[in-house]
């Protein structure tokens, strides 16, 4: 779940839909800043291992 949340983060279009998932993950404990560095890490490669 924690993953579908971040991609929506990554994917977001427009500000709207990046306060969305903001408001997501802040629900379930996420804060913006952590919220960016796992979209970061994960962009990166880091959640895939490549």
């Amino acid at each position: 779940m924690l993953q579908d949340l971040i991609m929506e983060l990554l994917v977001s279009v427009d500000e709207d839909d990046r306060e969305d998932a903001y408001r997501r993950l802040e629900q379930v404990g996420v804060d913006r800043n952590t919220a960016d560095e796992m979209a970061a890490h994960y962009y990166q490669g880091g959640a895939t291992g490549g």
